[in-house]
């Protein structure tokens, strides 16, 4: 049942039943409950909806990334519940299968909740890419438009006043978002044009794209207009990007370390300090060891550069940067420093190193000749 009984029940059960074919691409790596609908996931706007609606505990009930469920709900005290209990089952199909797990609960008297609903709505769960992109069109149509804490616009980009923004985007120069929902913690980059579209959480959209009627996921594209999906595997267009905060990982500081032996020999024969030299990069591999700074990631981005933050914090400079293999071309460097290098895979980071030393050596030649 999708819409709350005018009398109060205090208690709620919330099920995540088999996930429909058809909506498979977006469910690679979460679940169903976890699909946003503006900035929110459909979970978070049933905790809301339960919380004002009087309920003081929950059951949830799901069997792919459990996990997941258990962050969003925890022990409920985020949320104003007194008591969250979870139930990770196999293949459910309808209440009845519920039932017969629950045999201690009597379902008529709680309110029963799919996961693959949204609150307030006479709406069928979710079964396709069509219908989850209708959903995030209802909902901006009646909602008034939302930019989360973080959010990056650069001044130069054009973002309309219907769009729902999520916490931690950032929307790089000339990029153009209209009528459309970005989840937290996506990238958008330079003169990209994004229109009636739905932009999942984690996803990298690369330069001088034009989005119209679809669902990103990642490198996952779902085309509205032609009923047509795609998995790119051209990480420059789309990707999803790895976040991993401020920690600098072992082994950055392990590589790191080696770098700074195989640089040192360099840097003591040159003079030269500019930003490019070795006897630069030295400090630089010193911050990663320390923990200071990513060993991969973009080039320091001046107050006056190109994301111009006011509110979002800014991408952390690192050491081996896209831009540093970019030529001498300055829009080469723009397009491949906004790029975020954690969406590489390891294969290719290991690629990049591999590069950056040759770099290093080839740089130290030309400053001791």
């Amino acid at each position: 049942m999708n819409m709350l009984q005018s009398n109060v029940l205090h208690q709620a059960v919330l099920v995540e039943f088999d996930t429909p074919p058809a909506l498979a691409g977006l469910l690679r790596r979460r679940s169903i409950a976890l699909l946003s609908v503006g900035e929110q996931t459909i979970a978070e706007h049933w905790a809301r909806h339960l919380h004002e609606a009087g309920v003081e505990t929950l059951l949830v009930v799901g069997s792919r990334f459990p996990q997941q469920l258990r962050d969003v709900f925890g022990n409920g005290e985020r949320w104003g519940f007194t008591r969250i209990d979870y139930l990770v089952t196999g293949s459910l199909n309808s209440w009845d299968e519920v039932r017969a797990l629950t045999p201690g609960l009597d379902l008529d008297a709680v309110h029963r909740v799919d996961l693959a609903t949204m609150p307030a709505t006479d709406k069928p769960p979710l079964s396709n890419v069509v219908e989850y992109w209708r959903l995030n069109m209802d909902y901006l149509a009646m909602s008034s438009g939302y930019r989360a804490p973080g959010v990056g616009v650069h001044a130069e980009a054009r973002v309309d006043g219907s769009c729902r923004i999520g916490r931690d985007v950032l929307i790089a120069r000339g990029a153009t978002v209209s009528n459309s929902v970005i989840a937290g913690l996506a990238d958008v980059g330079e003169d990209t044009v994004i229109r009636d579209s739905v932009v999942l959480f984690d996803s990298w959209v690369g330069t001088q794209l034009n989005l119209d009627q679809v669902v990103v996921d990642g490198n996952y594209v779902f085309d509205i207009k032609r009923g047509t999906e795609l998995l790119l595997n051209d990480p420059a267009l789309l990707a999803t990007i790895r976040h991993e905060g401020e920690r600098v990982t072992v082994g950055e500081r392990a590589l790191a370390m080696v770098l700074w032996v195989l640089t040192l020999p360099v840097a003591l024969l040159t003079k030269d300090a500019d930003e490019q030299s070795c006897r630069s990069r030295l400090p630089r591999l010193t911050g990663v060891i320390a923990g200071e700074r990513p060993l991969w990631g973009r080039r320091n981005l001046q107050a006056d550069d190109r994301l111009q933050l006011q509110t979002a914090k800014r991408p952390q400079p690192g050491v081996i940067c896209l831009a540093d293999f970019a030529g001498e071309d300055a829009l080469a460097q723009a397009l491949a420093d906004n790029f975020p290098v954690s969406a590489l895979d390891v294969g290719m980071r290991v690629a990049l190193v591999v590069r950056w030393v040759a770099l290093v050596f080839k740089s130290g030649r030309k400053q001791t000749d």
